[in-house]
């Protein structure tokens, strides 16, 4: 049975340097055996031919044995020369062993480059003297294989940078998305405390509108109505809020109070204490906060109070509007201020506002858009169904 491939399936089909390297040895190849069966001051043409494709060959390996197939290289140099081969005439050699100089400077250890680099050079220097020829045809081939090192030298230098710049990206990436995620831990935990006061909350009122309707019921049974159907309302909306507190993870043993949290009664107060902040809010509020549960009624306030804190905090003292209303039968909350827009963090920095909020809509399979206005300023919209508290 076949071993296990090198690669993924996914990449396996595609062309991978190995694949490439041997392509280009393929070529050299070819090209040398034309350049011996096409020149004929190439002879012996016997010699030529294994030489001339060993030294072409060896480019296969540029990559993954750069010294060896260097050295490989050099040593068959000397020998086409050595067998009678006029130095001057093969050219594909020459194209050869530039390529594997190159190839040496840019992929190869520095050790393993500089040691190949010196042996190209030494091959250069001895088939020279076994020529018979003068230093000239040794700096020919020099300057070729040294422009080659110098151009290798950059492109490992390139390489070398733009993978530093990609591994710092996808680390910065890794730590922005982790900001994230524990932004949103730590809003759902935030949250999951603030329904369980809500349910608590709703089950004391049960209780205590219970005994009332026991109190009642022996004496006045049509004054029993009232508190039994205010136990109604209130456990379907303490069944709601409860069903929602079971998706939502929460940590930690901590006392949590039993006191209710603000809704959209208490949004004037909150506008009162931003004003007194320095903001020029206008608030409308168009439906009735007691047809609104109270859950949806603490992510109501929590909307509006972290969006009054962002144009605080990046708008300074501007004009902001507020309304809460219907909208085909969701709560619509819209938050917009005059404000210069500034860059605003949507994923983290210092605070984590419009995480907080996507976090309170997407418990209600409501919507949340916040951006810049194109006519300046800064918006928050967000809807959430009111039948998703059913």
């Amino acid at each position: 049975m076949a071993g296990p491939r090198p690669y993924p399936s996914n990449v396996w089909r595609k062309w991978r340097p190995d694949r490439v390297d041997a392509l280009l040895a393929a070529v050299v190849v070819v090209l040398a055996v034309l350049e011996v069966a096409l020149n004929t001051r190439i002879q012996p043409k016997a010699a030529a031919y294994p030489v001339e494709i060993g030294i072409a060959a060896a480019v296969a390996w540029r990559r993954t044995a750069p010294l060896a197939a260097s050295a490989f290289a050099a040593v068959l140099g000397v020998v086409l020369v050595a067998t009678g081969v006029p130095i001057q005439e093969p050219i594909v050699d020459l194209l050869a062993l530039v390529i594997l100089g190159y190839s040496l400077s840019s992929h190869a250890p520095w050790r393993s480059g500089l040691a190949g680099t010196a042996l190209l050079l030494a091959s250069g220097g001895v088939q020279t003297v076994v020529a018979h020829k003068g230093f000239s045809n040794f700096a020919f081939a020099f300057v070729f294989l040294a422009a080659m090192w110098l151009m290798g030298l950059t492109v490992r230098r390139r390489t070398a940078r733009a993978v530093h710049f990609e591994l710092t990206a996808a680390e910065l990436q890794r730590q922005q998305e982790e900001e994230v995620r524990r932004a949103a831990t730590a809003e759902r935990l935030r949250i999951a405390r603030e329904l369980h006061d809500v349910v608590s909350h709703s089950l004391t009122v049960m209780v205590v509108q219970a005994d009332a309707a026991e109190q009642v019921l022996a004496r006045n049974p049509s004054g029993a109505a009232e508190p039994l159907r205010s136990v109604q309302r209130v456990g379907r909306e303490a069944l709601g809020e409860m069903a929602r507190l079971l998706g939502v993870l929460r940590e930690g043993g901590e006392e949590v109070g039993l006191e209710p949290q603000p809704g959209i009664g208490e949004l004037p107060r909150l506008v009162d204490q931003s004003r007194r902040a320095g903001l020029n809010v206008e608030l409308a509020v168009d439906i009735d906060p007691a047809t609104v549960p109270a859950g949806m009624s603490l992510a109501v306030y929590r909307i509006v109070q972290e969006a009054l804190t962002n144009t605080a905090k990046h708008a300074g003292a501007v004009p902001v509007r507020i309304r809460i209303g219907m909208d085909a039968g969701q709560v619509a909350v819209d938050v917009t201020d005059a404000g210069r827009v500034r860059a605003r963090a949507t994923h983290g920095g210092g605070g984590h506002g419009l995480v907080g909020m996507r976090e309170r809509v997407a418990v209600y399979a409501g919507s949340l858009q916040a951006g810049p206005q194109p006519e300046g300023g800064f918006a928050v919209h967000a809807r959430i169904p009111l039948w998703s508290a059913e």
